[in-house]
């Protein structure tokens, strides 16, 4: 159980160092200071996530990833490619960043949801960052013209 609880951790801490990185380009791309600073403390909150995440999984006697894996770096080398195209405003930021929080949040509950090994502490960890990211969707959208 532990290899599998393992394993499933792992996947969702490669999606919190997506998360890291995509966040990166945001705040680099943005130009409003008070927006700038909201995406810094988001990048904050998902620095400790990963910190929280990895040390559960050295708990159970796992090694934890570094890095957001392959499919995370293709992704991210589309998603710049994009950015520099459509990120235009602090508006499109906001948006883009309501967006990847939404689809971290989307990404996490299925795979909590589908996991049959994830052991009660990293399930109660998993979702308390779940609800971090509620906040942060929260956060975002008062900034935004989301709908």
């Amino acid at each position: 159980m532990n290899k599998e609880c393992i394993n499933e951790l792992n996947k969702f801490l490669q999606g919190i160092y997506m998360g890291i990185d995509t966040f990166e380009q945001y705040i680099q791309k943005c130009n409003d200071y008070n927006i700038k600073n909201q995406l810094q403390e988001i990048q904050k909150d998902y620095r400790l996530h990963a910190l929280k995440v990895s040390e559960r999984i050295q708990d159970l006697g796992g090694v934890p990833v570094n890095s957001s894996g392959l499919v995370g770096k293709t992704i991210d080398f589309y998603s710049q490619i994009t950015n520099n195209i459509n990120l235009n405003s602090s508006q499109d930021i906001i948006e883009e960043a309501y967006n990847a929080s939404n689809t971290g949040y989307i990404m996490g509950s299925k795979l909590i949801q589908e996991s049959k090994s994830i052991d009660h502490i990293s399930y109660r960890l998993l979702n308390s960052i779940l609800k971090d990211y509620q906040r942060h969707m929260n956060s975002l959208s008062k900034h935004a013209s989301i709908h």
